[in-house]
C-alpha cells in the first residue's frame, strides 16, 4: 500500500486542476478571450502556490516576461520559424519580449 503525504496529494490534485483549466482556457480563447485569460491566470497561480512544474509544452502558453496567456491562434503573439538557428521565435505582443525555443536535432536511423 502506497502512502502519500498531504503535500504530495495537494500537488497531484493541483496538477490535475491546472490541466483542466488550461484546456478550458484554450477552448474559450476564440469565444471569450478575457475569460480565457482569467482562467489561465488562475492555473498559473495554482501552479506557483503548490510548486507544480508546468512542463515545456504548457509553458509555451505563457509569456516568460509578463506571464500573460498567449496562444498562436490569437493576436497576442507571433510565432516564427528560424532556419538559421533551427528554432521557433515567439514574440509576446503585450510586452514585446522575444524568446526562442530550440528545435532539437533528431537522429534518424
Amino acid at each position: 500500500m502506497k502512502f502519500e503525504s498531504l503535500k504530495q496529494k495537494r500537488r497531484r490534485i493541483a496538477q490535475y486542476q491546472i490541466g483542466k483549466l488550461l484546456e478550458t482556457a484554450k477552448q474559450l480563447s476564440l469565444k471569450d478571450p478575457d475569460l480565457a485569460e482569467q482562467t489561465a491566470t488562475l492555473a498559473w497561480r495554482i501552479a506557483t502556490r503548490h510548486n507544480v512544474r508546468l512542463g515545456p509544452y504548457r509553458l509555451l502558453f505563457f509569456c516568460r516576461k509578463c506571464k500573460r496567456f498567449i496562444l498562436p491562434l490569437l493576436q497576442h503573439s507571433r510565432y516564427r520559424f528560424s532556419r538559421k538557428r533551427k528554432s521557433i521565435n515567439i514574440t509576446c505582443l503585450y510586452c514585446g519580449k522575444t524568446y526562442r525555443k530550440i528545435i532539437p536535432k533528431t537522429k534518424i536511423g
